[in-house]
């Protein structure tokens, strides 16, 4: 360190502007420099701080820049302003001599300054400031004795034309005569000029002076404001025209807002400048105008449209300028220039405009960011549809980097309507599929929710329409999520969870707390019901939604931690209805394991000592913002307590110490195995201990570091593994290689939960896939077990031991590929020992009869795998056996013995339940009464078995079968096949007819889909057989009634009547020729057998009176057949007597219509 003196004065200096020149000085020299202040003891010590010889250099640079500085002076003269011209000379000539021949700085304040107007400063080199000063005082006296003065009166209007532009005119009268002329500010309303020089040039700088403000005139150009830029034109080119003058000293001046130019200058030239211009105002205003739009400023950016592309069509088109305020003006006026004919266009198309846009609406939507995407479709395919069938509105989405849910709409009032309803429905749309709902699940039973190669989990997607997103395999997350519509996501939901309950037991159980306290349960981020479901192993707590508020609590999990937790629950609930508070309080993330304690000790203790409890961040939040954040909640005077133990815990931790232990060099590498297992989980434990193990072969102390207390709890932990390394024993245990595997456990869980659970390690052998074969299939392995020296040296053999060959054939050695190491405690290696043969697996069978089988592997093996899943453990089923055979651990064996029952108890009862519902009703009902009997398209059968819960098999046509079997429970089959009885005895009591009606009015008889033909069939009660389009062509013009003697009756003569009229009408149109209803015409039209022709004209036939009295001729006629007088048993008039014919003869048969019929029962 070191000083050096430089005047406070200098300091500024040194330190440059912004400190620049002191920041490279203390780059060059790489040292510290100190500048004093003002009001130090020493303000001229300047203080050096480094290396001597980078003080030797900051010392230097110091002084060689206060020598320079120092070299230099700056004086002030005090001059009176009015000699100030004397001194600088005409143009400053004289006083930029002075400076150049000096190298000097002089500063002369303008003329209208208002500080220091007298003081005339001079800077530079010492001798130079000397030399100019004496000069300037020279000037100064010389003019002090020769200047006389005359004051003058001009009027202030030509003083400017005294002044000159710039102030010309002052130093030309100066250069010339040496004067110096004085004129008022303009703000000063005198008119007095002041003329100072020599006496003898008084007079001519007076005369130049008059001849000034004479030859100057101004004058004045009425022109409206509007016109003043067209007057100007691009760069002064349109004005310099139509002055007229090539060169010229006049002043043109437009005054802004007013309606008028301001002329100056020469009288000559002003006389032609006024002129011109004044002409040039009269021709545009007789060929152009200005008009002026009242337009709310809200339709202005409409008017100049994007990059001004609407303003500057309306230019284009009528050749008019359009000019908008600017928003900064607040004016609605919008004017209009040009033409006078082509202003009213541009004011048609400005007015269209407006219209347009008053007729307009903006609207806002409110759409979630996430949606935006699927609303515009890939490639904006989905909103160009919108656009393109609503092309006048505007849809307009916020940036994606803009985070805003905001939809901006604007156009027609009715077509914005309508976007509107599209955008919210496909709003609505996106939403009910994009519901989301977490579902907390064990670990360990993800891989029974997505199962055998995602069999599992992509059956529950394609059942729910849903999408199920599994966090990583590598993650620590145990949360599932699932998407999709919410009655679909919480049908996936329901499925997840029964897996869960059938993998690991889970239960559900229902806590009733105020909705209004869940909030406080939950805690800030969930961090209270997250360590709770923390302590509590599986557990998983559900509290309703706000949108849904609820005081039913659901937790899930397994039994015994439910109870423990729900307890937990309860408990908190009392705690904040009884007025709970909270604090917090800061600690750093590594003392938190401390405070915790192990499984919760030491927070337990003091939740035990206050009454209030401690809310820790997650392990994923101690590395984040807040991390270090502690929370107590309980009641007032709890809390203050809590809070004061803990900080006194915490400023402990935060006394670092150091302590040794002694620990024999032997166990070192224990604690460095596993990549250092133990030293980090001491670390982690206690509050980030450090562990130092000595370099030095043979050395036994190992350094400890770190919180007092912790370091307590780290030796009295190293102390702890010790003793049980030094206890520690190693046994192994032969369960036959080919079970490893499976004692394993995918990716070794069952392994690692053994060895976390009792403290041991456990080591099996390399894999060898031959000694991993068993050398006979059938027969059941054996499991052994044999205790081998322990670890330590005083560890005793504990001798051998091996179990019994299932066999019978004696004691057996197992083989090395059987045996598996277990090393630790004794007692501790004992149960695991156990824990690992309970995981041998173990084969037996299950009487299982083999007429099951089929319904136990069911549908493409879903059955038996699904069970497989669920039971995790191998079900054989062989064929043609009365039994399965099980193959996985007793316990599991046990669980699926008990499983299978129940399945075994669920067969057998649908299997009674299948024999109750097979009894079966055979009915004889004739063939021909079949098709009634079935109805349209299956109508009438399949309500007959909907009511009676029955099957009702009618033959196939083709067998020509009159039997209908009905199956079904004995009471409801004879029931059913009653109810058939009756349609048959109804159906026999029936008769048909047979009608002659021509195909050509078909289709009108039927109707458009058969409506017309049902409405008659329901009108009299009647089935009606039209001929269908592939029927023979003897076939195609009968139709046949069936039903009650009178209804049938009825419905013949009804379609008769309906046939004739059909048949009149179309003759009228010429759509039918009467010829073709001859009976010769029929036979020409169609090939008939010569059996029916002959059978034909053997029957009576005879014309119909209305196709008689109309058509004339003889047609097809109404021909009876089969009548009761046609019958040769009934044809005497003992059984059919005469109807009106006097003479017992039998009557000729009706004729009414224009068909056939033919009763018959």
């Amino acid at each position: 360190q070191s000083e050096v003196t430089v005047p406070a004065e200098f300091h500024r200096h040194l330190i440059g502007k912004q400190g620049g020149v002191l920041k490279e000085i203390k780059l060059k020299s790489g040292c510290e420099i100190f500048i004093p202040r003002e009001n130090d003891a020493n303000p001229n010590s300047i203080r050096l701080i480094g290396p001597k010889e980078n003080i030797d250099k900051a010392r230097h640079e110091i002084l060689c820049i206060y020598d320079e500085v120092s070299k230099k002076a700056t004086e002030r003269l005090v001059i009176p302003k009015i000699y100030h011209p004397f001194i600088a000379g005409p143009y400053n000539r004289q006083l930029e001599k002075i400076m150049t021949e000096n190298g000097v700085r002089v500063n002369i304040p303008p003329v209208h300054a208002q500080h220091d107007v007298d003081i005339i400063r001079v800077s530079g080199e010492k001798d130079g400031v000397v030399n100019a000063c004496r000069i300037i005082r020279q000037l100064y006296q010389d003019a002090l004795e020769r200047c006389q003065t005359v004051n003058i009166e001009v009027s202030k209007s030509l003083h400017k034309f005294v002044i000159g532009p710039r102030g010309a005119g002052l130093q030309e009268i100066l250069e010339a005569t040496g004067v110096s002329v004085e004129v008022p500010p303009a703000e000063d309303p005198s008119e007095t000029i002041v003329l100072r020089g020599e006496g003898t040039k008084l007079g001519v700088a007076l005369t130049k002076v008059y001849e000034k403000a004479d030859s100057y005139a101004t004058c004045t150009v009425l022109a409206p404001t509007w016109m003043h830029r067209h007057l100007i034109g691009p760069g002064g080119e349109n004005l310099q025209k139509v002055v007229g003058l090539p060169t010229h000293k006049a002043q043109i001046n437009f005054l802004r807002g007013e309606d008028k130019i301001e002329i100056d200058g020469p009288k000559e030239q002003v006389v032609v400048i006024h002129k011109n211009l004044k002409a040039w105002v009269d021709d545009y205003v007789k060929r152009n105008t200005m008009v002026e739009v009242a337009v709310p400023r809200e339709f202005h950016r409409h008017i100049i449209g994007k990059s001004g592309g609407t303003v500057n069509k309306i230019r284009e088109t009528t050749g008019c300028t359009v000019r908008v305020p600017a928003d900064i003006d607040g004016e609605d006026v919008v004017r209009i220039e040009g033409e006078r004919d082509k202003v009213n266009l541009a004011r048609e198309e400005l007015m269209q405009i407006v219209n347009k846009q008053a007729n307009e609406r903006s609207k806002d939507l409110i759409i979630e960011h996430q949606f935006h995407r699927a609303l515009i479709g890939q490639g904006g395919a989905k909103i160009a549809e919108i656009r393109d069938k609503y092309p006048d509105v505007l849809i307009k989405f916020p940036n994606a980097d803009q985070n805003s849910d905001v939809v901006q709409l604007r156009g027609p009032r009715d077509q914005l309507a309508n976007v509107e309803k599209l955008l919210k429905k496909a709003h609505t749309d996106l939403r009910d599929s994009s519901y989301e709902e977490k579902v907390r699940i064990g670990k360990a039973y993800h891989k029974d929710i997505i199962g055998r190669k995602g069999q599992t989990i992509a059956k529950i997607r394609e059942e729910t329409n849903t999408r199920i997103i599994m966090p990583d395999s590598g993650s620590q997350s145990d949360v599932i999520t699932v998407i999709g519509k919410q009655k679909d996501v919480q049908k996936a939901v329901r499925q997840i969870n029964d897996i869960e309950k059938v993998a690991a037991n889970i239960v559900e159980e229902v806590v009733e707390i105020p909705a209004r306290l869940h909030q406080g349960l939950i805690g800030h981020g969930g961090k209270l019901i997250r360590q709770l479901q923390d302590q509590h192993s599986g557990v998983r707590v559900h509290f309703p939604p706000a949108s849904q508020p609820s005081d039913r609590v659901t937790v899930r999990g397994p039994k015994t931690e439910v109870k423990k937790a729900k307890a937990a629950l309860q408990q908190l609930a009392e705690e904040r209805l009884e007025d709970s508070q909270e604090a917090v309080i800061h600690a750093k993330p590594e003392f938190h394991p401390f405070l915790i304690g192990r499984q919760g000790q030491n927070a337990e203790q003091l939740r035990k000592a206050t009454g209030a409890r401690l809310v820790f961040p997650s392990l994923d939040e101690r590395g984040k913002e807040g991390g270090d954040i502690i929370t107590i909640i309980g009641r007032k005077e709890a809390v203050a307590k809590a809070k004061e133990m803990l900080e006194k815990q915490v400023k402990d931790l935060e006394n670092t110490t150091e302590e040794s232990v002694e620990v024999d060099p032997r166990w070192h590498k224990a604690f460095m195995e596993r990549r250092g297992f133990y030293i980090t989980q001491i670390s982690q434990d206690f509050g980030g201990v450090q562990l130092s193990f000595p370099r030095e072969p043979g050395s036994s102390r190992v350094v400890v570091k770190g919180p007092k207390d912790c370091v307590q709890g780290a030796i009295a932990r190293i102390r702890e593994i010790v003793d049980d390394l030094a206890a520690r024993v190693t046994i192994e245990v032969a369960i036959p290689a080919i079970h490893h595997r499976s004692v394993i456990g995918r990716s070794g869980d069952n392994v690692r939960d053994i060895c976390d659970q009792f403290d041991v390690s456990i080591k099996f052998p390399e894999f060898n896939r031959q000694q991993s074969q068993p050398s006979d299939a059938n027969a059941a392995p054996a499991a052994a077990e044999v205790t081998a020296n322990g670890g330590g040296e005083n560890a005793a053999a504990s001798g051998s031991e091996t179990s019994s060959n299932p066999e019978g054939s004696g004691d057996a050695t197992p083989s090395k590929a059987d045996l598996v190491s277990i090393s630790g405690r004794q007692e501790q290696c004992d149960k695991a020992r156990q824990a690992l043969l309970d995981l041998v697996p173990i084969e037996e069978q299950l009487d299982f009869p083999s007429e099951f089988h089929g319904q136990l592997i069911g549908r493409n093996g879903e059955g038996i795998r699904r069970l497989t899943n669920e039971l995790n453990m191998a079900i054989t089923i062989p064929s043609k056996a009365e039994h399965i055979v099980l193959n996985g651990t007793p316990k599991r064996v046990e669980a699926a013995k008990i499983r299978l029952q129940e399945r075994l108890n669920e067969l057998e009862a649908e299997k009674a339940d299948q024999e109750a519902r097979s009894f079966e009703c055979k009915l004889d009902i004739p063939a021909q009464y079949h098709r009634e009997i079935i109805g349209p398209k299956g109508a009438n059968v399949r309500a007959l078995q909907q009511k009676y819960e029955v099957r009702v098999n009618i033959p196939n046509p083709d067998k020509n079968s009159n039997e209908i079997v009905v199956i079904g429970y004995q009471d409801k089959a004879e029931a059913a096949a009653k109810e058939l009885m009756a349609i048959k005895d109804k159906l026999e009591n029936q008769v048909s007819a047979e009608l002659f009606i021509t195909h050509q009015v078909h289709p009108i008889i039927i109707g458009q889909r058969g409506k017309n033909l049902r409405s008659l069939m329901e009108k009299f009660d009647v089935a009606i057989d039209m001929p269908g389009r592939n029927a023979p062509s003897d076939a195609q013009n009968t139709v046949v009634v069936r039903g009650a003697q009178a209804d049938v009756d009825n419905a013949c003569d009804h379609l008769l009547d309906l046939a004739g009229e059909v048949i009149d009408r179309m003759i009228e149109r010429g759509e039918l020729d009467p010829r073709s209803l001859r009976p010769d015409a029929a036979s020409e039209q169609a090939e008939q057998p010569a059996q029916a022709q002959q059978q034909q004209q053997q029957q009576p036939q005879k014309q119909g009176k209305k196709q008689q009295q109309q058509h004339g001729g003889s047609g097809p006629g109404f021909v009876v057949r089969d009548a009761p007088w046609d019958q040769q048993q009934l044809a005497s008039s003992e059984h059919f007597p005469s109807i009106g014919g006097g003479n017992g003869d039998p009557a000729p048969p009706p004729v009414s219509g224009n068909g056939t019929a033919k009763p018959s029962a």
